[in-house]
């Protein structure tokens, strides 16, 4: 498997037919011919989050088994680590990209994935608007931990708790927690299959 086309193929042929796999990799352009080794592993990731998109025929259920299957073989797996700062939409586009990889690759099933990738983007949303912060992902075997970090001083966790972006984050994760560290207020919570 040479290039991202030859591997869309190859995994998907026993789920999907010939012409459907052929419209979603002409839907990607010249990318589905990029040699998978120039292509960075977060590239790939979207690459077969487009491909899985556009295979229309797809229930939901089999297309996350498909694109799990796809991130495998295409080595698409997520930084074990990453941190980056919430500033501007371009970090918030960020967060959602990573956060949907690393949810696809512990297993989630399509709507939870979507549910809490959404809580979580809003929560950052809040703390970017907020005065900014940072935001970290760790893959741990098969889980994915994420931590929102917020500059907040003068914020009372008791308060903080009872915000409409937190009750939401803490209705769809089983594993939340608000603590103060620091001058920071970090929102942790931890997602596996």
């Amino acid at each position: 498997m040479n290039t991202f086309a030859e591997a869309a193929t190859q995994v998907s042929a026993t789920r999907v037919q010939a012409a459907d796999i052929a419209q979603a990799l002409k839907v990607l352009g010249d990318e589905a011919a990029w040699p998978l080794p120039d292509v960075p592993p977060l590239r790939r990731a979207e690459l077969v989050d487009r491909f899985v998109r556009n295979l229309r025929t797809l229930a939901v259920r089999s297309a996350t088994v498909l694109q799990r299957e796809l991130l495998t073989a295409v080595h698409a797996e997520p930084d074990r680590e990453w941190e980056g700062p919430l500033k501007g939409a371009v970090s918030l586009i960020e967060l959602r990209n990573r956060l949907k990889h690393a949810f696809t690759v512990v297993g989630l099933d399509w709507d939870r994935l979507t549910k809490i990738q959404s809580c979580a983007c809003g929560l950052a949303r809040w703390v970017q608007d907020c005065g900014g912060g940072s935001v970290s992902i760790q893959m741990q075997d098969q889980k994915a931990r994420c931590r929102i970090r917020w500059g907040g001083q003068s914020a009372d966790v008791a308060l903080v708790e009872q915000s409409p972006m937190v009750s939401a984050l803490r209705a769809v994760v089983r594993d939340f927690r608000i603590a103060r560290i620091g001058a920071q207020l970090e929102f942790d919570f931890a997602v596996s299959a």
